[in-house]
């Protein structure tokens, strides 16, 4: 009998250690897409120090951060489900955006479905930029053009985004000032547009 008892308690407290797990790691992948988005968006707004409104009613920058969530997720999320995996990116947003992210969930759920040419556009450079940043390359990526720009810029890069972030000494990995230089590319050129 006792050890029946033994046995149900080891399962639950395997059970309690899992949702903790996965408590745990929500918010890290919440606390890490909204510190991607804003070092993005800072460096779409390098003077502002803050991320701008509009961002979040620009269908092509509403790509990219679903598509970097979706990669974030993806590689670091673990056995997180679908729906699991759906709450980082609503967390992240709640976190940066407040009241109003509901509003922006839905904008973007509208986007997606109607297949939003700037939306997907931004998607596809999310998902690239992410990559890049969490030093998970594919050889089709590695291939592509902008990346290869942006390997190539990568030296002076990691210097600008030093100059106006701090000058933080972290191991970016190999593709890691690539990937940041992918994002100016990027944000750069969609500025223009």
């Amino acid at each position: 009998m006792w050890w029946a008892i033994g046995i149900v308690s080891a399962v639950f407290a395997f059970f309690l250690f899992s949702k903790f797990q996965a408590a745990s790691r929500h918010l890290q992948l919440v606390s890490a897409a909204q510190n991607q988005l804003r070092v993005s968006f800072l460096r779409y707004n390098v003077l502002d120090r803050k991320i701008d409104d509009r961002v979040w009613h620009d269908p092509y920058l509403l790509g990219f951060a679903q598509g970097s969530i979706a990669i974030l997720t993806a590689l670091f999320g673990g056995k997180l489900s679908t729906v699991q995996r759906g709450m980082v990116t609503v967390d992240a947003l709640k976190g940066l955006i407040g009241s109003e992210y509901g509003l922006v969930c839905e904008r973007s759920t509208s986007l997606q479905a109607s297949q939003d040419p700037e939306f997907k556009r931004g998607l596809d450079h999310g998902v690239k930029v992410a990559l890049l940043m969490s030093n998970r390359p594919t050889p089709e990526l590695l291939s592509d053009s902008d990346v290869q720009i942006a390997l190539r810029n990568a030296p002076a890069d990691a210097a600008f985004a030093s100059a106006i972030f701090g000058d933080e000494k972290s191991d970016a990995g190999p593709y890691g000032a690539a990937g940041g230089a992918l994002l100016t590319l990027y944000l750069d050129a969609h500025k223009l547009r």
